[in-house]
C-alpha cells in the first residue's frame, strides 16, 4: 500500500528558492505531460553550468536538507540519514550522462508541479504566445522543495512556481525562424503602387 506523500506547507513556504540562470529543457509550460506512466504535471528541467552554477547547487541542496530536516519527523534516524546521503544524488544530475543536446559540461535538475506556473518575460509582463518560451532560451525560476514518501520511495523533490524568460537562445530543436532565414522580396502589388505614386506626383 503506497505511503500517503508529506508535505508541509509551513516549511515549504520558508524555503521557496529563486534560482540564478539556466538554460531551458524539456518545458511543460502550456499543458502538462507525464512519462512512463506517471501522472502528467506541468514541468520544466534546468540546465546549469557545471562552474557558473555552483552557487545555485549549494543552495537549492541546502533549502532540501532544511525542509527534510523538518518534514519526516516519523522517520527513524537511520532511515532519515539515508535519505540525506542520497539527496544530492536524486536532485542535481549530470548533463554527461545524457545524450542530449545542451546537456554536456552542465548539471541539471527537475521542477514539476499539478499547477499551471506563472509564466512572464524579461521585463515581468505575461507569456502568451507558446513560441515565446522554448528549449534553448535562458529562463530564472522560482521553486519550493518538498518532502515525498511514497511506497518507500523517499526524497525531496523541486516544486515548480513561476518561470521568467530572461534572453533567448539558440533553440534545441533546431531549424531557422522564417523571418530569419527570408528576406523580402518585391511583388507585382509593390510595382503597381510605385507607378501609381509616380504619376499621382505628375499631376500635382
Amino acid at each position: 500500500m503506497a505511503t500517503k506523500q508529506i508535505r508541509t506547507i509551513t516549511a515549504t513556504k520558508q524555503i521557496r528558492t529563486i534560482t540564478g540562470e539556466f538554460r531551458l529543457s524539456f518545458p511543460s509550460l502550456f499543458q502538462k505531460t507525464g512519462f512512463a506512466g506517471g501522472a502528467e504535471k506541468y514541468g520544466i528541467t534546468m540546465l546549469f553550468d557545471k562552474k557558473k552554477g555552483k552557487k545555485d547547487a549549494d543552495a537549492i541542496l541546502q533549502a532540501a536538507k532544511a525542509v527534510l530536516a523538518t518534514n519526516p519527523k516519523k522517520w527513524k534516524p537511520a532511515l532519515l540519514k539515508e535519505v540525506q546521503g542520497q539527496l544530492a544524488k536524486k536532485l542535481i544530475r549530470d548533463g554527461n550522462t545524457k545524450d542530449y543536446i545542451g546537456y554536456a559540461g552542465n548539471f541539471f535538475m527537475t521542477a514539476k508541479n499539478e499547477r499551471k506556473p506563472g509564466l512572464v518575460d524579461e521585463r515581468a509582463q505575461p507569456i502568451i504566445d507558446q513560441e515565446d518560451i522554448y528549449p534553448g532560451c535562458y529562463c530564472r525560476a522560482s521553486i519550493v522543495p518538498f518532502v515525498y514518501d511514497n511506497a518507500g520511495n523517499r526524497g525531496v523533490a523541486l516544486s515548480l512556481q513561476n518561470v521568467q524568460k530572461l534572453r533567448d537562445g539558440e533553440s534545441f530543436m533546431g531549424g531557422t525562424k522564417a523571418e530569419d532565414e527570408f528576406s523580402a522580396v518585391e511583388t507585382d502589388d509593390d510595382e503597381f503602387s510605385a507607378v501609381e505614386t509616380d504619376d499621382d506626383e505628375d499631376f500635382e
